[in-house]
């Protein structure tokens, strides 16, 4: 059994496991598209035009990439299939941030000779054996001189990721991949994202080694789907953005109410008994809270009055305190030292791993050799904890 995969697709399946079955598998058709994607879609087709244009002889305008990109918002915009989810932002605001995107590239690349333009939205299949294929789409592929080659995206997301995250990425190494499969003269291949909101560009280069790393990657990655039994949904701040909330047993429900009125919602029985829920664990919290401040002065009354037991109206609270040993980060020579202690003293069966709480229990009741005592008071701390046994008893007290 063989499996296509994409980058994208790939970092569908890890966002969310769920959201990759419904699109790759299920093919389940999404039901709109964000904002934020229709507006990036409209970027990249503009700036298609632009190098398609110029392979073929012909420097567009800006204005004629901004009457462009303007026409086919106006053509292909729809209220009911573009999903806002920042509420506070309008189309219009969209709209000129991809004008933005497209009038600050411009100017900065102005006349675009930099390199010779070879491939534009380029599609391409890599074979990586035993059924696997990578594809995907590459939206620049220029040659700066002989052997010398640039990957260009461009990127209309609204943050701008550290450089550390770039280095990370695989998205441009794929597309370095597909790039060699094509062209014997390749020396050198800069990867370049274009982050078309900030005028920025981040810059990497793979090695040959972070190459063959890169595949048996996609490789593992590959074979882990083809045998993933449960594609289980997986929460972030990345589902609302989702177009897949009616099949997604997390979302449903959100999904459902929001064709409710107030009314309705507040009679509906899942958001009465979640309401609920949330009340009680609400209280419990300030239980739990009251709770710890209670047994500190209880133990502050017991200790100063060297009781082991309070009396209260129906109830009897035993404390009692113990020792705990902190042990010494695991392999340190503290901790080893503490280990050669143990094996010296014949404890090796029960101690070699050095368990805390039968250690704790040895101190407590002073059953170590002299040694390997000093040897925890001078590499661990030792600290005390108490618990608290409630009983409830026969009324005896009342007020």
């Amino acid at each position: 059994m063989g499996i296509k995969l994409s980058y994208s697709s790939i970092e569908s399946y890890k966002t969310c496991p769920l959201q990759y079955k419904l699109s790759k598998i299920d093919k389940i058709e999404p039901e709109g598209t964000t904002i934020e994607a229709f507006m990036g879609t409209l970027v990249h087709e503009t700036l298609e035009k632009l190098y398609t244009d110029l392979i073929n002889g012909k420097l567009d305008t800006l204005r004629e990439l901004e009457e462009f990109y303007t026409n086919e918002w106006r053509l292909r915009w729809n209220p009911e299939k573009v999903k806002i989810v920042k509420r506070n932002y309008t189309p219009e605001n969209y709209f000129d941030v991809g004008k933005n995107c497209i009038s600050g590239y411009y100017r900065k690349f102005y006349p675009f000779n930099q390199a010779l333009p070879l491939w534009v939205e380029k599609d391409f299949t890599i074979d990586l054996g035993e059924g696997i294929e990578i594809t995907g789409v590459i939206d620049r592929v220029d040659r700066a001189e002989k052997g010398k080659y640039e990957i260009h995206d461009y990127k209309t997301t609204g943050t701008l990721p550290d450089k550390d995250w770039c280095e990370e990425n695989e998205q441009l190494g794929i597309y370095q991949l597909a790039l060699q499969e094509q062209f014997d003269d390749v020396e050198e291949v800069r990867l370049i994202w274009h982050y078309l909101r900030f005028d920025t560009e981040r810059e990497v280069k793979r090695s040959p080694e972070q190459l063959n790393m890169l595949k048996e990657k996609l490789r593992t990655t590959a074979l882990e789907i083809l045998n993933q039994k449960e594609f289980e949904p997986k929460k972030s701040v990345l589902c609302d953005w989702c177009q897949y909330w009616k099949h997604c047993p997390l979302k449903k429900h959100a999904l459902k109410l929001e064709d409710f009125g107030p009314e309705e919602i507040s009679e509906e029985e899942g958001f009465q008994l979640a309401t609920r829920y949330g009340e009680l664990h609400e209280k419990i919290r300030e239980l739990e809270e009251e709770l710890e401040a209670v047994k500190k002065k209880l133990l502050e009354y017991a200790r100063a009055n060297k009781y082991l037991a309070v009396v209260g109206r129906d109830c009897e609270i035993k404390i009692r305190e113990y020792d705990n040993v902190e042990l010494p980060e695991k392999n340190s020579p503290e901790y080893l030292a503490i280990k050669n202690e143990i094996m010296a003293a014949g404890l090796t069966d029960e101690l070699m791993e050095i368990d805390r709480f039968k250690l704790s229990s040895r101190v407590k009741n002073a059953q170590l050799p002299a040694s390997l005592m000093s040897a925890v008071k001078q590499f661990c701390g030792i600290s005390k904890y108490s618990k608290f046994y409630f009983s409830q008893k026969k009324k005896e007290y009342t007020l």
